[in-house]
């Protein structure tokens, strides 16, 4: 199997993957700190990827200068980000954080024009993500009124930052290139970054209420092998083989995931509307595909 359909394999398996994490983050935030629930998911799950490629691949540890790099993507994509979102899901629904995480592409189509990251973006891509854009607002449309309610403001700054966020953490790690396997980066970056997150959390968040429950420590578990490993894992490596115009349909997919996930364990509604939304978005990302295929044929 070639690297560019290894790429699209492991970017569909993220979408999929992380659309599921919103209902669990949110599940996990209303019996753990957020800080320490990200904390440990991180920690635990760099343990064990960098385990595997320690005592099992023999792979050595990076130079301090590689660490330090790792360090910084880290603090962008699971501090600034992941954490920042799950912050965010204390004080607002995981529908509208899901909306607003929608806008993701956009902000890594300014960065890729500003940064000039040399990724040409044509009328077909510029179009798809409009349209993947229009669509997941429209699958939103009903939460859309929450955005003026001031008890949610906090909420929406975090997702927004987060937002931001991720999208320079994405495009730095595309600009930096290491030496190293995309799946070990990850891992040494979640060992850190979890570290820093849990010593933090000790320090400024309040353990009165904290309980581990069966549902707590599911929720736990479902994000570290899930969420971390797989998701961010396939991630990093459709990253680093796939341009940024098709790695942020992303946030598109997430939203499809989460919408489809609603209506099979939870009985929503999946109306007219629906269908239209997910019809938009979907042409939407083929577009987006279609114009890299043509900007490289």
């Amino acid at each position: 199997m070639d690297n560019k359909r290894t790429a699209y394999i492991c970017l569909i398996c993220a979408c999929f993957f992380w659309g599921t994490t919103y209902f669990f983050i949110r599940i996990g935030v209303e019996l753990i700190p957020p800080f320490l629930f990200a904390g440990i998911r991180h920690f635990v799950a760099g343990i064990l990827i960098t385990s595997f490629f320690i005592f099992y691949k023999k792979a050595k540890i990076p130079t301090f200068d590689i660490l330090i790099k790792l360090f910084f993507i880290g603090l962008l994509l699971l501090v600034f980000a992941n954490c920042f979102v799950t912050w965010a899901e204390v004080y607002i629904p995981s529908g509208l954080t899901s909306l607003l995480c929608c806008f993701v592409p956009f902000y890594m189509l300014i960065f890729n024009v500003i940064m000039k990251n040399n990724e040409p973006i044509n009328k077909y891509s510029l179009l798809g993500l409009l349209l993947g854009l229009i669509g997941t607002v429209l699958i939103f449309s009903d939460n859309i009124y929450l955005l003026s309610n001031t008890s949610y403001t906090f909420g929406i700054i975090l997702t927004v930052i987060a937002n931001i966020a991720w999208a320079l953490g994405t495009i730095f790690t595309k600009k930096i290139k290491l030496d190293i396997s995309p799946l070990y980066s990850v891992g040494l970056q979640m060992i850190m970054i979890g570290f820093f997150v849990i010593l933090f959390s000790y320090f400024f968040e309040d353990y009165d209420n904290l309980k581990f429950t069966q549902n707590g420590i599911l929720s736990i578990v479902y994000l570290i092998i899930f969420g971390s490993i797989v998701g961010f894992g396939s991630y990093f490596y459709a990253v680093s083989k796939l341009p940024t115009t098709i790695i942020s349909v992303n946030g598109y997919a997430n939203v499809i995931v989460a919408m489809s996930l609603g209506t099979i364990f939870h009985g929503e509604d999946f109306g007219v509307k629906t269908i239209l939304s997910l019809i938009i978005t979907m042409i939407g990302i083929y577009l987006v595909n279609f114009g890299y295929k043509n900007q490289n044929s």
